[in-house]
């Protein structure tokens, strides 16, 4: 069985979010979103992840998307393997051991997801869980609204118009494919070498990770190192992906990141929420500070990356 001793905690910010926090009745001004943009700007530079705290979501939301996606991954596998991931789509449900986002990696990644756009073809398990569309459907509603608002901030502290970013980012369903998706890494009791998620960096914008409080999140930092990602109750983690980086012309960077099994954790479920926003459909990306470092179609290349990660039967 393969474990992983306890590294050094990765020092992960935690910026107070509450002046452009979701609910808020006024839009903030620019200033305001510069002054968080800047908060932000320094870990989005040093290690590529941040932690934001009074973000304004609320908390029983949070947990109805929670409840819903431990009931979907309850359901007998043959229900399961009904709404299953296919060739060429970005939605639907993954069987356990079937991904590997790290294809050089040598160890089993032990875990099943299922994963949900905003499109009409979007299958789901209505019958046997109703309540499921309704709770995702609402949550994924709330991190556009939040990115939107981060988004806003990254425009800011670059010195770009302020919806510089917002204006790729359209999250309309028939032109965007931002993606809610939900991980459940199993107790592991087998004794051959596993882990739950390999080395890989992310391969949109940024990511939203709501996480449970059991430990595996391992960051990668500049010297190479691996470092524990700490869970912090009530905050929501942002991971930059391969996008933002290049968009930054390397300025921000996309973390290598991995989910290991610490001895404390194997015998315990691991349930994660993940919301990658993602730009509208053939984005043309430009790196904006002051370089011609990359220029490409974004979902050629989001294509590419998923092509390398996901192999189907």
């Amino acid at each position: 069985m393969a474990t992983q001793a306890q590294l050094s905690p990765a020092l992960v910010p935690v910026v107070d979010i509450g002046d452009i926090k979701i609910g808020k009745d006024e839009e903030p001004s620019s200033e305001v979103y510069r002054g968080i943009g800047d908060q932000l700007a320094k870990p989005f530079a040093d290690l590529g992840v941040v932690y934001i705290s009074n973000h304004g979501i609320p908390v029983e939301e949070m947990d109805k998307a929670i409840k819903t996606a431990l009931e979907f991954f309850a359901l007998p596998k043959s229900t399961k393997l009904k709404f299953l991931r296919l060739a060429g789509r970005n939605y639907g449900y993954t069987e356990m051991c079937k991904e590997k986002v790290d294809p050089k990696g040598l160890l089993t990644e032990v875990y099943e997801s299922f994963n949900y756009i905003t499109r009409e073809d979007c299958a789901w398990p209505d019958d046997d869980l109703p309540q499921l569309r309704k709770n995702l459907n609402t949550f994924i509603d709330i991190c556009n609204q939040l990115s939107i608002k981060i988004m806003k901030c990254m425009s800011a502290t670059l010195g770009l118009d302020i919806d510089f970013f917002t204006k790729y980012h359209g999250f309309r369903p028939e032109t965007n494919q931002s993606t809610l998706r939900i991980a459940h890494y199993p107790p592991v009791t087998q004794e051959e070498e596993v882990t739950r998620l390999g080395t890989h960096t992310d391969y949109t914008s940024f990511t939203f990770l709501f996480l449970d409080d059991v430990k595996g999140l391992q960051m990668k930092d500049q010297q190479g190192e691996w470092l524990d990602v700490v869970p912090v109750p009530g905050a929501i983690l942002i991971n930059l992906g391969d996008l933002m980086q290049h968009w930054t012309g390397d300025d921000w960077r996309a973390p290598p990141h991995r989910v290991v099994i610490p001895s404390e954790a194997k015998r315990r479920r691991r349930l994660t929420m993940v919301f990658f926003t993602q730009p509208d459909d053939d984005t043309i990306l430009e790196s904006v500070c002051g370089t011609n470092k990359y220029t490409f179609n974004t979902t050629e290349h989001v294509k590419r990356k998923m092509a390398e990660i996901y192999k189907f039967d």
